[in-house]
């Protein structure tokens, strides 16, 4: 598969009105990761999306790079399920690999590019395998 791009342009301080504003940033690591052994409590990307929410509420959009494997639905579910108390009721997922298919690392530029079009809030969360990285940015 092949890699596709996507291009930002983050302006500071601009008299140009902006189609959105990256309010909460955060990255955490999970201990166990998807290949290691032994159990987990799935918390780092739980972690990293209240770090970034705050204490904000009634999120509409949530875009995840979730690519159909095992283990993080897992992860995205327990994560889904701590946050409640920031989730619209009407809350809007989209797993953009499944949209799109596998765009490496350009899904999150493009995700946060969906957010911004969209208008409303965000959550934006994101997964790097061999690091056990987590990151959730907040729109």
């Amino acid at each position: 598969p092949g890699e596709a791009a996507a291009a930002l342009f983050f302006v500071s301080g601009s008299a140009k009105p902006s189609l959105a504003t990256i309010a909460g940033v955060a990255v955490e690591t999970e201990k166990v990761r998807e290949m290691d052994l032994g159990g987990t409590d799935f918390a780092a990307l739980t972690t990293a999306s209240r770090r970034s929410i705050g204490e904000r509420a009634g999120i509409p959009l949530w875009l995840t790079d979730w690519n159909n494997g095992r283990y993080r639905a897992a992860e995205l579910s327990y994560c889904e399920l701590r946050l409640q108390y920031a989730l619209a009721d009407d809350l809007t997922i989209l797993h953009l690999p499944l949209i799109f298919g596998d765009l490496g690392a350009a899904t999150h530029g493009l995700g946060l590019g969906l957010a911004a079009v969209d208008g409303s809030s965000a959550l934006l969360t994101a997964s790097a395998r061999g690091s056990g990285k987590r990151a959730a940015i907040y729109i």
